[in-house]
């Protein structure tokens, strides 16, 4: 909860018991009314609160807030909203109008877990999150990332009921967001790969659009040679939807799949593209008008 006001020791305050004791939670803040705060689910506890003086950001691994000005005005906040369609905030100001800014993003690209780490904190990444670690009996795991979270060859969490786990695709910067997630290494509802395949650098990726999308979208890619090319959509359990190319040689040059989402629920698909020895998987987002 926030105060507003001009205590210097009274900002922000969290409680862990359902408001039996009370933290202070306010160390970064200036000395300004805080008129308002809202809390991103899916992430490392995230919280925004709105100042007379913008806004300010502050989750689980950071030991003060910062301003977080990114497309925010330096005025007075006095109420804010989070699309998760959009993945974007909102904020309304007095006397400045309706702004809005992308998510903050975590501070790793791509994380991989490898080596020990405490498996009570929140790890996060704002593209891919691969794990191989193995967890003791009665720990809580938890992952977010914006594109993939990997369990590779070697992940292990203790089935019990002193243990968790919980992955989320979350993106801080593109459409899109689910409380779920989609295994990629090992398990029965990971979408068959190919043997040797590699991943396509982020400059030379297919593009799809519109996405969000209510009708049909467009997967668009290159070729600069001759080369086997196959292009399936799975959903999010890894069930094949549809191959909207299947191992077709084509000749250099830019092409255009479509995809028409008619007769398929909203929500969050996948396609995997492999152009010869390398693939690539996106995540399209069907909406209903």
């Amino acid at each position: 909860m926030c105060y507003s006001g001009y205590d210097p020791l009274n900002k922000v305050f969290m409680s862990n018991d359902a408001g039996d004791t009370w933290i202070n939670y306010s160390d970064g803040l200036p000395n300004l009314p805080i008129n308002c705060i809202i809390y991103e689910r899916g992430s490392n506890d995230g919280l925004y609160v709105g100042t007379d003086a913008g806004v300010y950001y502050r989750n689980n691994f950071m030991s003060t807030w910062e301003c977080f000005n990114d497309g925010m005005p330096h005025v007075s906040v006095r109420d804010m909203d989070i699309n998760y369609t959009t993945n974007k905030i909102l904020a309304g100001t007095y006397g400045r109008g309706l702004w809005e800014s992308t998510l903050a993003c975590p501070a790793n690209y791509d994380l991989t877990i490898s080596n020990y780490i405490n498996a009570d904190e929140f790890q996060e990444a704002q593209h891919d999150l691969t794990s191989t670690e193995t967890f003791s009996d009665g720990l809580s795991v938890k992952y977010r990332a914006g594109s993939d979270v990997h369990l590779d060859n070697g992940f292990h969490l203790t089935a019990s009921t002193n243990s968790n786990f919980h992955a989320y695709i979350h993106g801080c910067d593109a459409p899109g967001n689910t409380s779920t997630f989609r295994l990629k290494g090992g398990g029965n509802n990971k979408p068959p790969a190919e043997k040797n395949t590699d991943k396509i650098p982020k400059d030379k990726l297919s593009i799809c659009y519109p996405n969000p999308f209510t009708g049909s979208t467009t997967i668009e890619y290159n070729l600069t040679e001759p080369v086997p090319v196959t292009i399936i959509v799975y959903n999010t359990l890894g069930e094949k939807i549809k191959d909207l190319v299947n191992n077709m040689t084509l000749s250099e040059g830019s092409y255009k799949t479509v995809f028409n989402g008619g007769g398929l629920d909203a929500g969050i698909y996948y396609y995997t593209i492999i152009i010869g020895n390398k693939s690539e998987t996106g995540k399209m987002v069907l909406i209903k008008n």
